[in-house]
């Protein structure tokens, strides 16, 4: 429910119910578990798929085999993916995700990037979505000719099950601007990110003017956000933590 608390409680409270309430058929009662599918796991997970635009033919990595990544998985073999990897370590979610068609691979038992490598026979996955990229600086101090404090700038990506992956290390000089952005952004996006839905950062004043021009040349839209305290900043309005 956004930033409305409860969502998975007996009774809710829904603002704006007229307008984003569905009243249940007749069969509600019958059906409550298809019902309770469709209001919120399945979706969520039919919705990654369609950020990092699935389409028949793909292999298709799945991080985490909890409720919303089994149904990601499914969804993208709805969708016609060739070859659908999911990656947990807990047995019993690994042989639903066997159970559904999908590939399982135990990362506790195997380097999971080499298992998808093995499965694609050296390709690797063609599709990977990330929820929100983190951004922040981390200030070393180097000899460079001169000792000098120089920034490092670190992406962390957040996936639909909440795995984190990191995606990369940047060199700057502290006065990066949005050419220098749109490099990182372009090289996060070549190492395998199909998409990214928020972009949360602090203070890189250039990072946020290269998003606005890379969502200018594609069809989805994207979220840039400016960390400050407990609050993000979102182009269009305020996200709390």
């Amino acid at each position: 429910m956004g930033p409305y608390g409860g969502g998975q409680a007996e009774l809710l409270r829904v603002p704006f119910g007229d307008h984003n309430a569905l009243r249940l058929g007749e069969d509600a009662e019958e059906k409550e578990n298809d019902y309770v599918m469709l209001s919120d796991i399945f979706p969520t997970g039919y919705h990654a798929t369609e950020m990092a635009g699935v389409i028949p033919g793909d292999s298709v990595v799945i991080a985490g085999a909890g409720p919303v990544g089994l149904m990601a998985a499914l969804s993208a073999m709805i969708k016609g993916a060739a070859k659908v990897m999911v990656v947990d370590r807990h047995p019993d979610r690994l042989a639903l995700a066997e159970q559904i068609g999908a590939i399982a691979i135990d990362d506790s038992k195997v380097d999971p990037v080499q298992a998808v490598l093995d499965e694609t026979m050296g390709l690797g996955a063609d599709r990977r979505v990330y929820l929100v990229v983190f951004i922040d600086a981390l200030v070393v101090e180097v000899r460079d000719g001169q000792v000098r404090n120089k920034p490092f700038y670190l992406a962390v990506g957040v996936t639909v099950n909440g795995e984190r992956d990191i995606l990369g290390i940047w060199a700057g000089d502290g006065g990066d601007g949005a050419k220098f952005w749109l490099g990182v952004l372009t090289e996060i996006k070549n190492r395998g990110a199909e998409d990214v839905c928020i972009v949360v950062c602090d203070g890189l004043k250039g990072l946020p003017d290269a998003g606005r021009g890379s969502r200018r040349s594609h069809s989805r839209r994207r979220s840039f956000a400016g960390q400050v305290g407990s609050t993000a900043h979102v182009s269009g309005g305020v996200r709390s933590d």
